[in-house]
């Protein structure tokens, strides 16, 4: 929850794991396009129609020495794809950080939540229109709540959010299980079934059946959460499955080509960050154990995602407390799993930046996965990196 430690001044626990199981070898490589104009971490992240992507808002200045929080922006900014440069975009009606964003059907892209330029959590809302480069308002949430509260686009053009804080208090804040859904033609948010779990920091993913499935994350009493729980949209009803072998908070997770949904990583009891992964099966809604990493990581719940040939690329991440120069361990190296044989493989070279609270999106064709922002030893970095392989 290292995010949430950083607004109120706490030191995060943890230490760099070194996983014996994974592979030595290497996969891929980066280089370097133009950096954003402006440093941001726990950004939103959006691919746009066109393949460009829209990032909006995140935290700008530095997050190790600034107390109170620091100043949230709202400002955007697009990166195309086909010239490898970035340009200005609308500036939000709301500077907001840690919020939710999720492309609309149309190709318009809403974002809600998060945390404004007081520090404060906002229920405010608004959506971006690519053709006419402009924000507007649109229904606020019933409940304000920030950080990795994921935004699910449902049937029909709805959007599912569900749980994370709602707001900041000392040492940890308020736990959500509560959800809402908006509606497209209404433009209003209506309260939906909450959850068996109040949980924030967790990993969600859609399943090829339409399901949403949510994993581990911060309990209500700050310590990490085993338990795992699927939202049928069709009911508007949770329902608990079997729960992860290792209870796990901040951690990343993906679908894999076959189904399946990997989850790595994250925060365990003992302050940790964890190497060891696992595997839930739809099919038999069981966990398996599957190869660890190089290196545990968490803060990289928006850097992991699946590429065309059906490997998985996790990008940077956070990996413990400060060191005795007080320099963070965000990382700079990334990994690549192969479903076919259970492992991961570090890529050849490392970023341009070690990273966390960043994100990453897998481009048109062949241009590769743009990583971007982030924090770097405690302040918010511009610098971009794309993954080929």
């Amino acid at each position: 929850m290292r995010r949430v430690l950083l607004l109120v001044a706490v030191s995060v626990l943890g230490v760099l794991l070194l996983g014996a199981t994974a592979s030595a070898s290497t996969t891929g490589f980066f280089n370097g396009p133009l950096p954003m104009h402006q440093g941001r971490g726990y950004f939103t992240a959006t691919k746009l129609l066109n393949g460009n992507v829209l990032v909006a808002g995140g935290w700008g200045f530095d997050m190790k020495t600034t107390f109170p929080p620091p100043a949230s922006l709202a400002t955007s900014e697009i990166y195309h794809w086909r010239t490898g440069t970035w340009s200005s975009a609308a500036t939000m009606r709301e500077a907001r950080a840690a919020a939710s964003a999720v492309r609309l059907p149309a190709g318009r892209v809403l974002v809600a939540g998060g945390m404004d330029l007081a520090g404060n959590t906002t229920a405010t809302a608004e959506i971006y229109n690519p053709n006419k480069n402009t924000w507007t308002t649109t229904g606020s949430l019933h409940t304000a709540r920030f950080e990795d509260v994921p935004a699910v686009l449902l049937p029909a053009g709805r959007v599912l959010v569900t749980g994370g804080f709602s707001n900041t208090a000392f040492p940890t804040p308020a736990v959500l299980a509560s959800t809402e859904i908006w509606h497209p033609l209404t433009g209003k948010w209506t309260l939906g079934e909450s959850m068996h779990v109040a949980r924030g920091e967790f990993a969600t993913v859609v399943l090829k059946n339409g399901r949403v499935l949510v994993t581990g994350g911060v309990s209500a009493a700050g310590t990490p959460l085993d338990s795992a729980e699927i939202y049928n949209p069709s009911t508007g009803h949770w329902k608990l499955i079997a729960p992860m072998n290792t209870a796990r908070a901040d951690e990343a997770a993906v679908l894999l080509h076959d189904g399946r949904v990997l989850v790595a990583g994250g925060s365990v009891a003992s302050g940790d960050r964890t190497t060891s992964c696992e595997i839930y099966n739809p099919r038999t809604g069981k966990w398996t154990a599957t190869g660890s990493l190089s290196a545990g990581r968490s803060e990289s719940e928006y850097a992991i995602v699946r590429l065309r040939d059906g490997r998985i690329l996790l990008a940077g991440g956070y990996t413990g407390t400060p060191d005795a120069q007080g320099n963070s361990q965000d990382l700079h190296t990334a990994e690549v799993y192969n479903p076919k044989t259970g492992t991961w493989a570090l890529v050849a070279n490392t970023m341009s930046a070690s990273r966390s609270g960043h994100a990453v999106v897998l481009l048109p064709g062949n241009a590769g996965v743009l990583v971007m922002g982030g924090v770097n030893n405690g302040l918010a970095t511009p610098t971009v990196d794309v993954f080929h392989y």
